[in-house]
């Protein structure tokens, strides 16, 4: 995984970054290519491996209930509140899809040792890595009930090889289908 450089600017909101040359996982995603989903896999691996010590990443637990009514908050906060009691936290994307992952320019195929770019990282937060999951289970299941399945199928056997039960995913599913909602509106 190559890494990529933010920049702060004057606007809280914006990040701006390298220019990244390339083409993003979607179009190979939306080729048919089967290695598609295990990179998106390494990714989310990546990602939740790095050790988060000394990176500037807010806890979701702090800043989830932004935007909520009191009412999601009392769903949403008790969720996160027991996953991350019950799991390990470490960096969560939080918008891990095929256009927030980037493979070289004038790749004509993917193999396992392709390297890629992860980008767009402003939803970063440190959480449990069920969240993760969960979040890009949300995104998918609004745009592509095709990749939606293959996800299952190809991406959360990770998840499950990592003890979280059906239960857990469930909660987490939840929670991130209502902050999700917040922020289209």
């Amino acid at each position: 995984m190559t890494p990529v450089r933010y920049y702060a600017t004057d606007d809280d909101h914006i990040v701006r970054m390298d220019l990244i040359e390339g083409t993003t996982l979607e179009a190979y995603a939306l080729s048919q290519d089967p290695l598609s989903f295990p990179i998106l896999a390494s990714a989310f691996a990546k990602v939740h491996e790095a050790d988060p010590e000394g990176i500037d990443i807010p806890p979701l637990l702090l800043t989830a209930g932004m935007g909520l009514t009191e009412e999601e908050k009392g769903i949403v906060l008790p969720i996160i509140e027991r996953l991350s009691s019950k799991m390990k936290s470490c960096i969560c994307h939080l918008d891990m899809h095929f256009l927030n992952i980037m493979v070289p320019k004038g790749l004509s195929c993917l193999s396992m040792d392709t390297d890629f770019t992860i980008i767009d990282w402003i939803n970063s937060r440190i959480a449990p890595a069920v969240f993760d999951y969960a979040r890009t289970y949300v995104i998918l299941e609004e745009f592509s009930k095709e990749a939606l399945a293959v996800y299952k199928d190809r991406v959360l056997p990770q998840m499950w090889k990592q003890g979280v039960t059906e239960e857990d995913f469930s909660d987490a599913v939840r929670a991130c289908f209502i902050t999700r909602q917040k922020e289209k509106e």
